[in-house]
């Protein structure tokens, strides 16, 4: 378990990776420790782990606004390595965002722009085969959704949730969720002709004649090529008479529809998902009143049936806000926050699902 960056109760950003060893059996902490001023000091900077990596997208620094994403590999014995910090991979420096992982890609919707504005974009950032992010590889989808900060994200089978968070005035009751299609790929093949009786191929007697074919025949390639992107195109053409496999694939949501009767409006809360459940947990109302309720919902894996909202028997032993939570297992972890009295918490907690 991982605590990255945030604001200390001094009001300053942090730059730390805290980890935390659990024992597989209760759940309980049997080790931890701290990796000081390992990525330059942000708060209201959304992380995600994938493929033994740990992301941290954006964020607020002391110049404002953040358009990097933090990388930080996880060893064999889950120590934090060495963190890499590429700038440019966002084209809106924003913090207060929400994030999920889906496919090898991260996803991220909304926020705060370097100027205070909300935004209502929704983009993915693709991970590489090596486990890094590039600059400029942003792509944005046809999805958006109602401009909002401080809200969570979340995925399960093939549907992004994003829950509450705060508009321009108050906070949002509502949930947004998209779809993100299915992986759509052109394949185009290329083969010479092998019958003469079904392509009435011509007889070609001279060298001249046969450069010729050769050229028309790549010529049929290159056109097929021009639906491609200009570094697929490259990798297409050399490959004349050959057969070339999928080459391009992309999953962006399709559209954004709100859940109804969703539990009572609230914004710096967290949000995790669990076998087809969703926990919304602890926050602060419109009143500015400190939550300790968690609220669960079954979902249904289409995203095309609203599910009711329950609050559970299980409520937070100190309501809190601005706090982080993680599904391990079978077991959801509530981290840190700030209660009532605005004190900054430093305690884990742990519910069995």
């Amino acid at each position: 378990m991982y605590a990255v960056g945030g604001e200390t109760g001094a009001g300053t950003s942090s730059g730390d990776i805290e980890y935390f060893q659990l024992d597989p059996v209760d759940g309980g902490i049997v080790d931890g420790g701290v990796v000081a001023a390992a990525f330059s000091a942000r708060a209201d900077a959304p992380a995600v782990i994938a493929n033994d990596t740990v992301y941290i997208v954006g964020g607020k620094g002391a110049a404002g606004a953040l358009d990097d994403v933090v990388t930080v590999p996880l060893g064999a014995n889950g120590l934090p390595g060495a963190a890499t910090t590429v700038t440019g991979v966002l084209n809106t420096a924003r913090s207060g965002h929400a994030i999920a992982y889906y496919n090898n890609r991260i996803y991220v919707a909304g926020g705060i722009n370097n100027s205070g504005a909300l935004l209502s974009d929704t983009f993915y950032i693709p991970i590489q085969a090596n486990g890094s992010v590039l600059a400029g590889t942003q792509v944005a989808t046809t999805a958006s959704a109602p401009a909002r900060k401080f809200a969570y994200g979340a995925t399960w089978g093939n549907q992004l949730y994003i829950v509450q968070g705060s508009g321009s005035t108050t906070q949002l009751p509502n949930l947004q969720t998209a779809t993100i299609a299915a992986e759509r790929r052109h394949h185009f093949v290329h083969q010479p002709h092998t019958s003469r009786r079904r392509h009435a191929v011509p007889r070609l007697r001279s060298a001249a004649q046969r450069r010729r074919h050769l050229r028309r025949s790549a010529d049929d390639v290159r056109r097929q090529a021009c639906e491609l992107t200009e570094p697929h195109r490259r990798r297409l053409l050399p490959r004349v008479g050959w057969e070339y496999g999928p080459s391009f694939a992309f999953s962006p949501p399709t559209g954004w529809q709100s859940t109804p009767n969703f539990p009572p409006a609230r914004k710096n809360h967290c949000a995790a998902s669990w076998h087809g459940n969703i926990f919304m947990i602890g926050g602060v109302n419109a009143a500015g009143t400190v939550q300790g309720t968690v609220y669960t919902s079954r979902q249904d894996p289409t995203g095309t049936t609203p599910a009711p909202w329950t609050a559970t028997s299980n409520a937070l032993v100190v309501p809190r806000q601005f706090h982080s939570c993680v599904v391990s297992g079978d077991w959801l972890y509530v981290i840190g926050g700030i209660d009532g009295s605005g004190t900054v918490l430093r305690r884990r907690r742990a519910l069995e699902d």
